[in-house]
C-alpha cells in the first residue's frame, strides 16, 4: 500500500490517497481559469 500526497508547486493545498498494488486513482487538483501549465509534486509518505 502506498501513500501519496499530492501538491500543488506553491500552494498548501494538498490531496492524499492510499493506493494499493495495481490500483488506479483519479484525483481532481484543482481548475484555474487561463492556465496552461503548472507544477505539482507527489510525496510518498
Amino acid at each position: 500500500m502506498l501513500k501519496l500526497k499530492i501538491c500543488y508547486f506553491t500552494d498548501d493545498r494538498c490531496k492524499t490517497l492510499n493506493l494499493g498494488a495495481y490500483m488506479k486513482e483519479e484525483v481532481f487538483l484543482g481548475a484555474m481559469m487561463k492556465v496552461t501549465r503548472f507544477k505539482f509534486y507527489i510525496f510518498q509518505k
